[in-house]
């Protein structure tokens, strides 16, 4: 159970900067 625990904030971490990054991106996509 250890390894999911460790991988458990991983993916959340990820969901949360791909979150924050894909309006940057449509907003850059935006403005070119």
């Amino acid at each position: 159970m250890g390894p999911i625990n460790l991988d458990l904030p991983a993916l959340i971490g990820s969901r949360i900067c791909h979150d924050l990054i894909s309006p940057i991106g449509a907003i850059n996509n935006g403005l070119e």
